[in-house]
C-alpha cells in the first residue's frame, strides 16, 4: 500500500534535499589489491567472490578526481547519489568509484574495504571504470562516470528492475526491451546533462562540433555515443529507422542505423524498448533547470514503480508516469505532457500518430499551405489527448501489444510486436516468405494480442503457425537475460 508522506516528513526531506546533500556528497576513489597478476578476492555473504579494494594513493589522478567531484557534472550527480541513499533509507556513504584497467564503464555491486590490514564488506554498487589524466582533461570522465552513477542510483531506487529477454547489444539506436531500455534510457540521459552542467572547456567545445579527428566519428560507438547527445536532444529515436543499403550484415545494419525517416513513427512498442526515446523523455523532464529537488521527486516515483508487481515484458515507462502522477501531481502531470507531445501519443491511439506522420509527409518536402492547415488540428489532436490522459492515466498503455519473444536456434531473440521483417526472417527461414506481411499489417492496424491473433490477421497456413508456437515456446524456455 502507498500512503502520502506526512507534513513533517515532507518538511524534514526538503531540509535534507538543500541541506544534507551538498554537505555529505563525496567520492570514494578505490584500486584493486593485487594477488599476483589478479585483483585478490573473498567470498561473500552469499558465497560468490568479491573483489578486495583498497582507498587510492593522493597522488595526482586523486587529486584531479577530488577536483572534479567539486564542480560541474560530477558535483551535481554525487548530490543525486546521496539524496537516493537517503530516500532509499540509507546513512550516506560515498560514491565508490575503482579505478580499473579496462574499457568502457560497469556499475556492479558488493566489494571488501580493506583498511589497516582489515577487510570490511561494503554491500553498496560502486563504479568501476578506466580512468587516466587524459579522460579527465577531455571530459569523457565526467560524461561516463555520470552515466554509471546513473545506473547505481537506478539500483538504490528500483531495486526490483526485472531482467529483459532481448539478447542484442544495447545502443542508443538498438530496439531491444523495456527493462533494458529504461536502465540505459535513464543513464543515457545523464550524458546529456553532463553537456549543460560541464566547466571543461574541452567538452564544451566537443559539445560545440569542434576538435573531431578525420575518420573517427565514422566508429560505430562514436556514432552511437553522437546520437546519444544529439539524437536525444532533438528526438530522433521516435522516428522509424530505415535499413541502409548494403548486401553484408543486414541485422547489424539495422540494429546500428542511423537513417531516420522522420515522415515514419516507431510504434508505441518499439518506442518504449528504444533507449533512445527513454533518454529523450528524461532529458526533457530533467534537463530545464535541473534540481536537486525535481530528481528527488523523480526518485519517489521511481520507489512506488518499485511497490509494483513488475515482470520482463511490463510497461515500465507508462507505469512509471502513472506512479508521479500519485506521488507528485503537478511534476507529474508535467511529465506526462512531455511524454505525450514526445511520443506523439503513439502508447495512448492510432489516430495522433497518423495525423502526425501525415503532417511530416508534407513538412519533409516544404509544402507550406498543407502543413499550416493540417497544423492546427494536429495541435488540437494533441492538448485533446492530454487532457484524456489527464483524466485516465491507464490509457498511457491503450496502444500497446504484448512482448511475444521468438527464439531460434541462434542467440537471436525478437518481439514480434517490435521486430522488423529482416529480424524476423532471420529468426528461421520459414518467417522469410511471410515477415513483410508480418509487419505491414501490424503497422497497419497495432499490435498483436496473441500468437493466434497473429496468425489469423496475417493469414499464416497451419505448418508455420506450428512452428512460430516452437519459437514462442523456445523463447520462454530460454528466459530473460541478465546484462552484465
Amino acid at each position: 500500500m502507498f500512503m502520502e508522506k506526512s507534513l513533517p516528513a515532507a518538511a524534514l526531506l526538503a531540509l535534507s534535499i538543500w541541506s544534507g546533500a551538498a554537505a555529505s556528497a563525496s567520492l570514494g576513489v578505490l584500486i584493486p589489491v593485487s594477488q599476483g597478476e589478479e585483483v585478490a578476492t573473498k567470498p561473500g555473504p552469499g558465497g560468490a567472490p568479491l573483489p578486495i579494494l583498497r582507498r587510492a594513493p593522493n597522488d595526482s589522478l586523486y587529486r584531479a578526481l577530488m577536483a572534479e567531484s567539486r564542480r560541474g557534472t560530477l558535483a551535481f550527480v554525487l548530490r543525486l547519489d546521496e539524496q537516493a541513499q537517503r530516500q532509499s533509507g540509507q546513512t550516506p556513504q560515498p560514491s565508490w568509484l575503482l579505478l580499473t584497467e579496462e574499457e568502457g564503464g560497469f556499475a556492479k555491486h558488493g566489494f571488501w574495504l580493506r583498511q589497516s590490514g582489515r577487510d570490511r564488506l561494503v554491500d553498496q554498487p560502486y563504479v568501476a571504470l578506466l580512468t587516466d589524466p587524459a579522460s579527465i582533461a577531455d571530459g569523457s570522465f565526467e560524461e561516463i562516470f555520470s552515466h554509471e552513477l546513473g545506473h547505481v542510483l537506478l539500483r538504490r531506487l528500483l531495486p526490483r528492475l526485472p531482467a529483459g529477454m532481448s539478447r542484442l547489444r544495447h545502443g542508443s539506436l538498438t530496439v531491444t526491451d523495456d527493462p533494458t531500455a529504461l536502465d540505459e534510457g535513464f543513464a543515457i540521459h545523464f550524458q546529456g546533462l553532463s553537456r549543460l552542467l560541464t566547466v571543461n572547456p574541452a567538452l564544451r567545445a566537443h559539445d560545440a562540433g569542434l576538435g573531431d579527428k578525420a575518420f573517427t566519428p565514422l566508429w560505430q560507438s562514436n556514432v552511437d555515443g553522437a546520437y546519444r547527445i544529439d539524437g536525444v536532444r532533438r528526438n530522433w529515436f521516435i522516428h522509424r529507422q530505415l535499413l541502409p543499403p548494403g548486401d553484408d550484415d543486414a541485422l547489424a545494419r539495422r540494429a546500428n542505423s542511423s537513417a531516420f525517416d522522420v515522415a515514419a513513427l516507431k510504434n508505441g512498442n518499439q518506442m518504449m524498448a528504444s533507449e533512445g526515446v527513454v533518454a529523450t523523455l528524461f532529458y526533457r523532464a530533467m534537463a530545464t533547470g535541473p534540481t536537486v529537488a525535481r530528481y528527488a521527486s523523480l526518485f519517489r516515483a521511481l520507489q512506488r514503480l518499485n511497490g509494483r508487481d513488475l515482470q520482463p515484458d511490463s510497461p515500465l515507462l507508462p507505469l512509471l508516469v502513472q506512479d508521479w502522477m500519485v506521488t507528485d501531481p503537478p511534476q507529474g502531470r508535467r511529465f506526462m505532457k512531455i511524454f505525450v507531445e514526445t511520443t506523439y501519443g503513439a502508447t495512448i491511439e492510432n489516430t495522433l500518430p497518423r495525423t502526425t506522420m501525415a503532417l511530416a509527409q508534407v513538412g519533409r518536402i516544404g509544402k507550406q499551405a498543407a502543413f499550416v492547415e493540417q497544423l492546427k488540428g494536429a495541435r488540437e489532436q494533441i492538448a485533446a489527448l492530454i487532457g484524456r490522459v489527464y483524466q485516465q492515466p491507464a490509457l498511457l498503455t491503450a496502444a500497446l501489444g504484448p512482448a511475444l519473444w521468438l527464439a531460434g536456434t541462434s542467440q537471436l531473440v525478437v518481439n514480434i510486436n517490435t521486430a522488423e521483417a529482416e529480424e524476423l526472417a532471420a529468426i528461421d527461414r520459414s518467417l522469410a516468405s511471410s515477415a513483410e506481411k508480418i509487419v505491414a499489417e501490424r503497422d497497419a492496424h497495432g499490435p498483436y494480442q496473441s500468437l493466434s491473433d497473429l496468425v489469423q490477421r496475417a493469414g499464416l497456413a497451419a505448418p508455420l503457425a506450428d512452428r512460430l508456437g516452437e519459437l514462442l515456446a523456445g523463447a520462454g524456455a530460454l528466459g530473460t537475460n541478465e546484462r552484465l
